[in-house]
């Protein structure tokens, strides 16, 4: 049966579609806030919805939108249809049907009335935020429902009402029913970005990865599905579906997120563009793209004089000038400005790291971090470079799955799992040998915590090859080796030698040695110890003991050094033999890598640093 539901295309218009001419009510209610979904699997792991956009509402399709029984039962007709090939005249006549329901289904005059129920009132204030963003950026109106409205104005009494349903977070696609249209913002969805999401199904959007062109841009993890939902991943044909030649969207309110129906708490939906990846889920705000969209199906322009042909995927907005799109400006959207950075879970939350050394603080820190974040903190280095991030301090909401608040480290773009975070244990060091760590930090609408603080430091060549941020020591915890981390030890300010791959030294004076010291060193290894002094004092490096496998030109296992200033010292070190001198930095840190190849290992190294002043 989930063989077959995969193949399952459903057949309506991805804007106010799904069979919206048929009345229904609601069906059985149950409690959203912390509900398990899927079965348990081999090794008795239960997903958990990391948040109540996540959890599946009873009785709805694609987790929010609702249907009445009668629409269910229309609706795998039309499945039944498909899959069976219909392509008679009958098939023909329903498509027309359908396309003058979507005509029917928008709401009349661009304006929404609205009802708000008692025990939605504690929520005015967000379902008034989750309206404006539909306001500021359209031709969409919401007006209080009256009854003199109805007949002087709109000539029909549908409304959306909103409502609290213990359901969690649904709504009806298009004008619907004459009179009350229910709309649930429930327990956990008090969030603008979340009645946004709901009301672009009550004004006819459905859900962007349901369309036509979607496996160009993303993959479907059929295996990770929860059996009997893979329906909920089910897209249009493009016979039956226009999307107005707007561009798939992974940033869209609409989108699903990375995890949704997940049987065993890996992805369901990534895209084929890695670096898009953190975009699916927004639930902030509305994308360029949304705006775009409901301007065109609303037809804001249509009072405007004259036409305009806005260029670079501009449109023409409800006051008649060019919208133009991240990046560029002008009248006809025709200049490109500075780059801009990618659209993110928030304006605000999303951050690129390039320099040195840096502190990595969640939001609010030391204070609780909010509800409902989304943030995107990414760590870039130059080519060739790695990296090493160190927890200083970490506490968030406890969770035996880390399915409720959470940080994920991903050792780049490719890295597609990672490691996930929660409760208030300090993680271990992470090491990637990739040029690029990306931190990823959730929150659901419950408990919070103080966050984390962090501090990395990249080895190697950096973008646009400057250090800024010196930063105090850090302590670097000891850690089991996985694809993505590491052996890392203690690195003592003392006079000991204690082994390491790699560290960051900001202490005046220390010591370090290669990995596993005293004992041999691993293969293929690669490590950078990097020794920072304060803002116009220099580092003095000695190397005491040296005891490397030897080859001809130190081509398999050996030390180097670079001094700063883009200066890397022609010379290799291998064998035995110790310089005879000690290497002073050009600039305020200095950097020393080892390096072992795959065959052959010996004790390796010791060396001690100072700060020192140049005269």
């Amino acid at each position: 049966m989930a063989a077959k539901m995969k193949t399952i295309v459903v057949l309506f218009i991805i804007v106010m579609t799904l069979l919206l001419e048929i009345q229904g009510a609601p069906a059985k209610a149950k409690d959203v806030r912390r509900e398990r979904r899927g079965a348990d699997d081999d090794n008795g792991y239960v997903y958990v919805p990391a948040s109540a956009m996540e959890a599946e509402s009873e009785g709805a399709f694609q987790s929010d939108i609702m249907m009445t029984d009668e629409q269910w039962a229309s609706l795998w007709a039309m499945l039944g249809d498909n899959v069976q090939g219909n392509g008679g005249d009958a098939g023909r006549r329903r498509k027309k049907r359908k396309a003058v329901a979507f005509e029917q289904r928008r709401w009349p005059l661009k304006t929404v009335p609205y009802e708000i129920s008692s025990e939605s009132a504690g929520d005015i204030g967000v379902i008034m935020a989750g309206m404006k963003q539909w306001t500021d950026n359209t031709c969409i109106k919401f007006q209080s429902y009256s009854t003199d409205q109805v007949y002087t104005e709109l000539r029909h009494d549908s409304r959306l009402s909103f409502q609290k349903d213990s359901r969690g977070c649904w709504s009806y696609l298009g004008r619907v029913f004459s009179g009350v249209q229910p709309i649930s913002i429930g327990f956990g969805c008090e969030a603008p970005g979340t009645v946004a999401h709901e009301i672009g199904h009550a004004i006819g959007f459905h859900h962007e990865q349901s369309r036509p062109d979607r496996d160009d841009h993303v993959t479907i993890h059929w295996n990770n599905i929860q059996d009997g939902t893979e329906v909920n991943f089910a897209k249009y044909t493009t016979n039956e579906v226009t999307t107005h030649e707007i561009p798939y969207d992974p940033s869209s309110l609409m989108h699903y997120g990375t995890h949704y129906f997940s049987k065993n708490g890996l992805p369901t939906i990534t895209t084929k563009d890695s670096s898009k990846l953190s975009l699916l889920g927004n639930r902030e705000y509305l994308s360029f793209l949304d705006i775009k969209l409901a301007n065109i199906i609303y037809k804001c322009n249509e009072e405007c004089t004259a036409e305009i042909v806005c260029l670079n995927d501009g449109y023409q907005g409800p006051y008649c000038n060019c919208v133009c799109p991240p990046g560029y400006s002008g009248t006809f959207c025709q200049q490109n400005g500075d780059p801009v950075e990618p659209v993110g879970p928030t304006g605000e939350c999303v951050h690129t790291f390039t320099a040195a050394v840096a502190e990595i603080k969640s939001v609010n820190y030391p204070n609780n971090y909010d509800d409902l974040l989304d943030c995107t903190y990414r760590i870039q280095g130059g080519p060739g470079s790695s990296i090493t991030l160190v927890f200083n301090d970490f506490d968030f909401e406890e969770h035996v799955n880390c399915e409720y608040d959470y940080l994920n480290v991903r050792s780049g773009d490719r890295d597609l799992i990672g490691r996930t975070f929660c409760g208030s244990d300090l993680p271990s060091a992470f090491y990637t040998q990739n040029s690029e760590m990306i931190l990823t930090f959730h929150s659901d609408p419950f408990v919070t915590g103080r966050g984390f603080r962090a501090t990395y430091y990249i080895n190697g060549p950096l973008v646009g090859n400057e250090l800024t941020t010196i930063l105090p020591t850090t302590t670097i915890q000891a850690t089991t080796t996985t694809t993505t981390q590491m052996p890392t030890t203690t690195v003592e300010e003392s006079g000991e030698f204690v082994g390491s791959c790699g560290g960051y030294f900001g202490a005046l004076a220390g010591t370090m040695a290669s990995p596993n010291y005293p004992a041999d060193y691993s293969t293929n290894a690669v490590c950078f110890y990097t020794m920072v002094a304060p803002v116009g004092r220099r580092v003095e490096l000695t190397i005491h003991h040296l005891d490397v496998e030897p080859s001809t030109q130190c081509s398999g296992d050996y030390v180097s050094v670079n001094p700063g200033s883009g200066v890397e010292v022609p010379m290799r070190l291998c064998g035995s033999q110790t310089p005879g001198g000690t290497f002073v930095s050009l600039q305020n840190w200095i950097q020393m890598r080892f390096r072992s190849d795959s065959a052959g290992t010996r004790s390796g190294f010791t060396a001690s640093y100072r700060t020192i002043d140049i005269i």
